[in-house]
């Protein structure tokens, strides 16, 4: 998940991504200020930790989008206050007394500048939107996340547990919603009992690491 703070103390605590170790019965739990924390492995510990992702999604995510709207808009309007006065400055190079070498020299100046700062501001713009759009993305998987939903058994307790194929700790490697739900209808009955097959095994051998 992308990191949705906004400030700086909030991000020892934010998760932004959850994943299994491949040479121990342990998962590691990585923070929006780089710091990462290894547990050690249960079905429900790291399901319970996937429920904080959720819970701090909520509780994160609308002071996140007007945070980047805001920053998307202020962009947009640089752009365009910067634009007028770009073709200002040109108009009064144009008009004064000077030699065409110098109102050259300056017209050039004008025009790189601009050039310049309109790109940079036009990438910040695009940089907002695509965080706004990872949101919209991470409401369409909540939305549908029984989809990605599926049953593998407990090497411990020998019982049933939820497992999901998708959560949101990669949901943002996703272009956009529209692939959420394509990927989700993807998932037959067929896929889902050979993931909870293979599933299975992996955290039986992951069990046996800590033998």
């Amino acid at each position: 998940m992308i990191d949705l703070t906004t400030r700086t103390e909030d991000k020892d605590k934010f998760i932004t991504k959850i994943y299994l170790k491949e040479d121990n019965p342990k998962y590691c739990v990585v923070y929006a200020s780089g710091r990462t924390e290894e547990y050690d492995f249960t079905i429900h510990n790291f399901n319970a930790t996937l429920l904080t992702m959720e819970r701090q999604y909520h509780e994160y995510k609308e002071e996140f989008f007007y945070a980047q709207a805001k920053k998307a808009n202020k962009a947009a309007l640089n752009k365009l206050v910067e634009g007028l006065l770009a073709i200002l400055g040109v108009a009064i190079t144009v008009k004064i007394d000077m030699s065409e070498v110098i109102k050259i020299f300056i017209f050039l100046i004008i025009v790189v500048g601009s050039i310049f700062y309109q790109k940079m501001k036009t990438i910040e713009n695009a940089e907002c939107g695509k965080k706004i759009d990872v949101l919209a993305t991470t409401e369409t998987f909540l939305a549908n996340k029984e989809q990605f939903k599926i049953k593998v058994l407990d090497p411990i307790t020998n019982t049933e547990e939820d497992w999901y194929l998708l959560t949101l700790s990669d949901v943002e490697l996703l272009d956009n919603k529209r692939q959420v739900s394509l990927l989700g209808a993807t998932i037959t009955d067929e896929i889902r009992a050979e993931e909870s097959k293979n599933t299975t095994t992996t955290l039986k051998k992951k069990w046996k690491l800590g033998d």
